[in-house]
């Protein structure tokens, strides 16, 4: 069994990832073919004579490669228990945590090396746990543009919040939070605006992200960060206080913004959008038509680098194209009213 006292493995965990990146170099985690230094402390006769070599060996083959991560770790444990000195075993232990999602279990197996073998820390231990924590800033990253452009998914914001924790990236986890109750309360107007029916299912949804939004919020304050209230939208008014606004026009224009929003609109709903907010007097609402072109625009250029042929990123780009003179358009005739997005 792996003889590490309790007391240094808390100090290791709760110490090591600044040490690791107060040196600054990296080794790729995710390098199938990187070469593993051996420990002063591996003998190879004891490790062939442990059995576990062809163990390994065997449990890479039918678990680990094939995909089976959670059987994998199970048995990259088993053998690191009966000989804890090849360092091999714990970077694939460390990977498997790593594909199950388990970043923390991940970070604290390569910790866990690094006290069992201290002779390989600065040269590969803390270099790799620097790659490990690169490769799970890219996750967050890609996350991140998911929930941005089209994720509606709770799970998606509940793993996106979870791997900034995990950073320690707490202004994120916050602008995570306050995302869940701006979904809510885009629900909210959703529900003002439905049939009874459709009413209690939007006021359904409003309630879940009201309640993810809490819960995530509790899990910063028991780390003593402190959740700031989520800063409210300016609401615009008609700017002729005596005009009295069309309200078929305010519904249309209520229901293109939410489709805005939500990233189901059509290139031309901008077009209207910014028209309406004109007709009723809100000119700093037609402005801001601008920036939600941008994100749009954003949001289509990176579906046209994801996407998988030809044609289909062909497609993304001349709507980009479309996107990018609609906004060079609603500019000028801002420029022309004098009013500044």
């Amino acid at each position: 069994m792996r003889k590490i006292a309790l007391h240094a493995l808390l100090v290791a965990l709760l110490g090591g990832a600044a040490l690791a990146e107060s040196h600054g170099l990296r080794i790729d985690f995710l390098n199938e073919r990187l070469a593993v230094p051996e420990s002063e402390r591996f003998s190879e006769s004891d490790y062939i004579e442990s059995g576990v070599g062809l163990r390994f060996g065997i449990d890479q083959r039918l678990s680990y490669f094939p995909g089976q991560y959670a059987e994998a770790a199970s048995a990259f444990e088993a053998s690191i228990d009966a000989y804890s000195f090849k360092a091999e075993i714990w970077v694939f232990l460390a990977r498997s945590y790593f594909y199950m999602r388990a970043p923390q279990k991940a970070k604290a197996s390569l910790l866990e090396a690094a006290q069992v073998m201290p002779d390989l820390r600065e040269h590969f231990w803390d270099p790799l746990l620097n790659g490990m924590l690169g490769e799970i800033s890219k996750r967050a990253v890609s996350l991140q543009m998911q929930v941005d452009f089209y994720s509606k998914s709770q799970d998606d914001f509940l793993a996106l919040f979870r791997l900034y924790k995990f950073l320690q990236d707490y202004p994120a986890c916050i602008s995570v939070i306050h995302a869940a109750g701006e979904k809510a309360d885009r629900m909210r107007m959703l529900a003002d605006m439905a049939s009874n029916e459709g009413q209690r299912s939007y006021r359904s949804e409003a309630t879940k992200w009201d309640d993810l939004a809490v819960s995530l919020g509790g899990e910063l304050e028991v780390l003593g960060v402190t959740v700031p209230a989520r800063p409210k939208k300016e609401r615009e008014t008609v700017d002729k206080p005596g005009d009295q606004p069309d309200p078929q026009l305010v519904d249309d224009t209520q229901v293109l913004q939410v489709k805005v929003d939500y990233y189901q609109s059509e290139p031309t709903d901008y077009r209207k959008l910014y028209d309406n907010y004109q007709q009723l007097g809100m000119s700093k609402l037609a402005a801001r038509v601008v920036g939600a072109l941008d994100r749009e625009i954003q949001r289509v250029r990176f579906l046209a680098d994801t996407a998988t042929d030809f044609v289909q990123e062909s497609q993304y780009l001349s709507e980009v194209s479309t996107l990018v003179a609609m906004r060079e358009e609603l500019k000028a005739e801002i420029d022309a009213f004098g009013a500044a997005p």
